[in-house]
């Protein structure tokens, strides 16, 4: 995930977004850990599952 973040910012990204499942523990203690930010607004994607959006400055 971290060379990811940097190889958006090297090509002039100022911002990355994840879409994730609220049972995905692992995945939002991760994204959290990495200072990505929600506002905590559930939201219910195509397929019918309650998510949240995480978003980080790059």
């Amino acid at each position: 995930m971290m060379l990811a973040m940097e190889i958006a910012k090297n090509k002039g990204y100022k911002l990355m977004s994840q879409q994730i499942r609220l049972n995905n523990t692992a995945s939002i203690a991760l994204h959290n850990k990495l200072g990505f930010e929600t506002d905590g607004y559930i939201y219910i994607n195509k397929k019918g599952h309650d998510v949240q959006i995480f978003i980080k400055l790059l």
